[in-house]
């Protein structure tokens, strides 16, 4: 066989539209020739490896494949029992911290804790009214100080 009918009958194999046959005049060439060309070594390692997979045989027990139903039973129960301890360790952790949390603190007033959120929302809002007022009185004192300002604006002009 020419390199070049060899080559075509490779590149449909790598392709997968070979035939049968085709396959078969590759391995013959393969297992044939002593002295193959470097870029059809791989091809050759390639159909050995599946041709010892082929004739590889297993020692596998069918009994190791099917374990009787005793097992899988047992198997069975110990999973579900396993979730169930999972189960109430959570739901018992939930009530342990729900039990053991102390209430919120929203604010302290002179010194007393407030943990009713509303109670907390109108001392807040007391707190800034009085200081908004007390901003307020403050910022009208300084009325005559723009007087003063704008009298010094005038007199830089000139």
């Amino acid at each position: 066989m020419q390199n070049k009918e060899i080559d075509n009958l490779i590149e449909k194999y790598m392709q997968g539209i070979s035939t049968a046959s085709d396959e078969k005049k590759i391995q013959e060439y393969l297992n044939k020739t002593q002295e193959l060309p470097k870029e059809h070594l791989a091809v050759k390692m390639m159909f050995d490896y599946y041709k010892a997979e082929k004739s590889a045989s297993t020692n596998i027990d069918i009994n190791e494949i099917c374990k009787p139903k005793r097992a899988l039973h047992k198997t069975l129960i110990i999973k579900t029992l396993s979730i169930a301890a999972a189960i109430l360790l959570f739901i018992s952790l939930v009530f342990v911290y729900n039990n053991n949390q102390e209430k919120q603190v929203y604010a302290y007033i002179n010194g007393k804790a407030i943990t009713d959120k509303e109670v907390a929302l109108a001392a807040t809002q007391k707190a800034l009214i009085t200081v908004s007022d007390n901003f307020n009185s403050g910022a009208k004192n300084l009325l005559h100080l723009q007087k003063i300002n704008n009298a010094k604006k005038l007199v830089y002009r000139k």
